[in-house]
């Protein structure tokens, strides 16, 4: 690849994902393949809270882009950001969590942060952390026969956080946010 660019959205890229999944998963549920429906299940929640992250973290980084006078706590997330030198250093401690960049993107925007993430955004990230911190007494809700509409409506409740977080930035919608169907990106 030296000497081109490519040119990613991980928001977007995430979002289409968790939608492929989340067709597969139903194909798989009408076919009553139980194992292929779970394993896209898991891969779409997961993907579904990867777009919402990724998008919160871009988000912080146009509002930094475009302030003049940035704290040293704000310069310090500003360039672990931006610098792909530091992508590989450990976050600043404003950054270890998804509060924590909710919080980050409300006081940039003038906004009083919060004790908690907004409920639709928890719901989601709920059955999330089912899956990515599994054990087995979280097997009822992984496993669960309405899993396919867990994921759903997961989905929905993630899709209602991207369209909120990119108002408080005051930016519009992403043109991706209301598909409903996985898409292919050439």
């Amino acid at each position: 690849m030296e000497g081109s660019v490519v040119v990613v959205n991980m928001g977007a890229e995430s979002y289409n994902d968790a939608l492929y999944y989340l067709e597969q998963a139903k194909e798989a549920e009408k076919k009553e393949e139980k194992f292929l429906m779970w394993r896209n299940t898991r891969s779409s929640i997961l993907s579904m809270c990867l777009s919402a992250e990724s998008d919160l973290s871009k988000l912080i980084l146009i509002n930094l882009r475009g302030k003049e006078n940035r704290s040293a706590t704000e310069e310090e997330v500003y360039s672990y950001l931006n610098d792909s030198a530091n992508s590989d250093s450990k976050p600043p401690k404003e950054f270890w969590s998804v509060l924590q960049k909710y919080n980050k993107l409300l006081e940039l925007n003038g906004l009083e942060k919060v004790d908690e993430l907004p409920n639709d955004y928890k719901s989601a990230v709920y059955l999330r952390n089912k899956v990515a911190h599994y054990i087995t007494a979280h097997n009822e809700k992984v496993y669960s026969e309405t899993i396919v509409k867990d994921v759903e409506n997961a989905l929905e409740n993630i899709r209602q956080f991207i369209r909120h977080i990119w108002r408080i930035s005051n930016e519009g919608n992403p043109i991706w946010i209301d598909k409903t169907e996985s898409w292919i990106i050439d």
